[in-house]
């Protein structure tokens, strides 16, 4: 059995297939096992049991539960939890490092004002945890730094990446107008 390193990503908002967030927690998790897998270990994502199969079988996982919500607690062993939403239900009372991605401060632009209040406070929340802040543009990170109080944390930029494509590129002929589309 492969060893496992202490990480734990949060893949609770994999509800939904054709969305961002289950794009991103789906490779970030695959690209990040890649690389333990070299090493010969694997991570541990947390999710609903309805997604476990979209991982491959060498990837540790635990099960979300109703009562996650009020109480979640994970072993010892576990050193590091990835938030993958800024708003996230889960979070562990543990004494792991807490790594916060925020990928965007919508609420704020909202006309709903109840939204930008119970967004505002939850996203202090989750800031006033974490360990380790990453924002996905120098945008979003020039949001947090204006409406947050980031306790002096670090906020690191990390660009989303894109899935790779091996296959063969088929190109339309370039499309050229057989006279100019000018209107004199």
């Amino acid at each position: 059995m492969l060893s496992n390193i202490p990480i734990v990503i949060d893949c609770s908002k994999m509800k939904k297939e054709n969305t961002g967030l289950y794009s991103f927690c789906l490779h970030l998790t695959n690209e990040i096992q890649n690389i333990a897998r070299s090493e010969g270990k694997s991570i541990t994502i947390f999710a609903f049991q309805k997604t476990f199969s979209i991982f491959p079988s060498d990837i540790h996982k635990i099960k979300i539960q109703p009562w996650n919500t009020c109480f979640f607690s994970l072993p010892s062993r576990y050193k590091i939890w990835h938030s993958t939403f800024q708003l996230g239900k889960y979070l562990p009372d543990g004494k792991q490092n807490k790594i916060l991605t925020v990928h965007d401060l919508n609420f704020l632009y909202e006309r709903n004002k109840k939204g930008y209040a119970s967004g505002i406070k939850l996203l202090q929340k989750q800031i006033d945890k974490a360990d380790q802040i990453v924002a996905i543009s120098e945008y979003t990170k020039q949001d947090l730094l204006k409406h947050m109080d980031l306790h002096e944390k670090k906020i690191e930029v990390i660009y989303n990446g894109c899935e790779r494509y091996n296959g063969p590129v088929n190109l339309p002929k370039a499309y050229v107008p057989k006279k100019s589309t000018y209107l004199h």
